[in-house]
């Protein structure tokens, strides 16, 4: 792993073939990073991390790192911080309510981007379920990159309740439920942050149709909420499949990788 500070890392090269942890501070906060870095591939995908289960493995933790290898990208696996000593096993990239971590997230992407002279445009965010969420956030942040999420959560205030009120709990600590609605929705929502940001970056939606939940409590709000939105919504496409026996699960590692790569 290497340590930097934001300012140092505005000055690091990276060699083609760099493939290790960073480790980034930025206004006093630790962010997470893995890299693997191929001069020869012009474009490079960014996977977000969704549930996890803290009683395997400890954090930092960068899903689908053991895929880095069958792409013909470069890759970033980012870390999301709200996990870090918590106990929580899920956390959309919240952060502290002082420190919503995507932001600064966003702002360490876009100077590796730059460091590896990848422009924004050769940029493709990825994850499924809170991964997803986290893409589909990250994407409206580094405005241009393409966005990718399979079953992912539209908004976090519709997941399971309980993993909800523990995340709240944790990361907006001293704020009841009632005014971290009031205060934060744009975090907690996709469709309030393209409100928010007045953009909606280009994404690709695969969702399952056979997991009901995310049809009821995702996809359809969704939906719904984008027609009501004063922007344009023709960025949003989505690919609708059946997979009875794999409900919430994404698409397997081949499929996934496959359509990464004719989709980028």
């Amino acid at each position: 792993m290497i340590n930097l500070s934001f300012e140092d890392l505005q000055q690091y090269t990276f060699e083609s073939g760099f493939d290790s942890e960073i480790c980034v501070l930025f206004n006093g906060h630790k962010y997470f990073f893995y890299l693997k870095y191929n001069e020869n591939y012009n474009k490079i995908v960014c996977f977000s991390n969704g549930a996890i289960d803290p009683a395997k493995k400890k954090p930092p933790l960068y899903q689908r790192s053991t895929w880095k290898d069958e792409f013909k990208t470069s890759c970033l696996f980012i870390d999301d911080p709200t996990l870090h000593n918590t106990g929580l096993k899920i956390g959309w990239g919240q952060g502290t309510h002082d420190s919503f971590a995507l932001e600064p997230i966003a702002k360490v992407v876009e100077v590796i981007l730059e460091r590896l002279n990848y422009p924004v445009e050769a940029t493709t965010f990825y994850g499924s379920s809170a991964g997803g969420y986290m893409s589909m956030y990250l994407g409206i942040l580094v405005r241009g990159a393409k966005v990718i999420v399979n079953n992912p959560q539209t908004n976090v205030l519709n997941y399971i309740e309980k993993s909800v009120n523990q995340m709240l709990d944790v990361a907006y600590a001293g704020f009841s439920k009632e005014q971290v609605i009031d205060e934060f929705l744009y975090r907690l929502s996709i469709v309030k942050a393209f409100e928010q940001h007045q953009y909606i970056p280009p994404i690709l939606y695969m969702q399952n149709r056979a997991s009901v939940v995310d049809m009821k409590d995702h996809v359809k709000p969704f939906r719904d909420a984008l027609e009501h939105l004063d922007l344009d919504t023709h960025n949003v496409q989505y690919y609708f499949y059946k997979h009875p026996k794999e409900g919430h699960s994404p698409l397997s590692k081949d499929q996934t990788i496959r359509l990464i790569h004719h989709n980028i």
